[in-house]
């Protein structure tokens, strides 16, 4: 089996897991459960996104995976930080 067939192999299984995570960011009983939903669907986007780098051989797309991993960390942070205070400020 080629490299390149088990990056494809291991987005595909990624991406169909995330459909597991949309389920409980959708029906999750709480609304922490929902965040380590849309968290976990985050990191594997970001995932994918390097194994696209890797395919096609080109660095923009960790580029992209990093930005994108910034913006998944700090929207976690404000989203927990509202749910614990009830506010985002202070």
């Amino acid at each position: 089996m080629l490299p390149e067939s088990v990056f494809v192999a291991v987005g595909i299984i990624l991406a169909t897991t995330s459909f597991f995570c949309l389920y409980r960011a959708v029906k999750g009983p709480s609304a922490p459960d929902r965040l380590v939903a849309v968290n976990v669907i985050g990191t594997k986007t970001l995932v994918i996104l390097v194994l696209f780098a890797f395919i096609y051989g080109r660095t923009l797309y960790i580029d992209v995976a990093i930005v994108y991993a910034l913006i998944n960390f700090l929207s976690t942070l404000t989203i927990s930080k509202y749910l614990e205070k009830g506010r985002v400020t202070g």
